[in-house]
């Protein structure tokens, strides 16, 4: 089995993992820094390439579940390279940036484990092979969730301390 069935398919890989180890050390490291800025950069712009060639790969489908998330994991991302960008006048930018920002993250590592199952030898086992794909994914999303929350609850109260000093 070729772990790469195209280049395409290895440029996706290779955007792939620049976007997992720049957006953990992002998520990792203190926020808001020159620093914090510019390994965000580098995960926005991976993430966009990678989710440019997902449209381009078509191993599995021609056009299928995988591209669609693609498209939504494109949007999530923008969406939070967006608020920092263009809508900092208003109040919500901050919880818009990371909200948009940490579920782009956790549909990566959703997509890192359904690319993991699907690349295992588990396609004999049919129905089966399915609901690892999506149980695995559902189980990271669930966890990248749960955290997503507790974090926004911390943010939410960290800007309303700041604003009313």
């Amino acid at each position: 089995m070729y772990i790469f069935e195209t280049t395409i398919g290895g440029i996706h890989t290779i955007f792939a993992l620049a976007a997992l180890f720049s957006g953990g050390y992002v998520i990792f490291k203190t926020k808001g820094t020159k620093l914090h800025k510019n390994v965000g950069y580098i995960y926005v712009i991976s993430m966009i390439l990678m989710n440019i060639t997902a449209l381009f790969t078509h191993v599995l489908f021609k056009f299928g579940p995988f591209h669609m998330l693609a498209i939504f994991s494109l949007l999530t991302v923008l969406f939070g390279i967006f608020a920092p960008l263009l809508l900092r006048k208003h109040d919500n930018w901050l919880q818009w940036h990371y909200s948009g920002m940490s579920w782009s993250y956790v549909g990566l590592w959703a997509a890192f484990i359904a690319e993991i199952v699907v690349r295992l030898p588990f396609e004999g086992i049919a129905e089966s092979f399915w609901l690892l794909v999506i149980g695995g994914s559902l189980l990271v999303t669930c966890i990248g969730g749960y955290y997503i929350k507790k974090h926004n609850i911390k943010l939410v109260k960290s800007i309303t301390n700041t604003s009313e000093h």
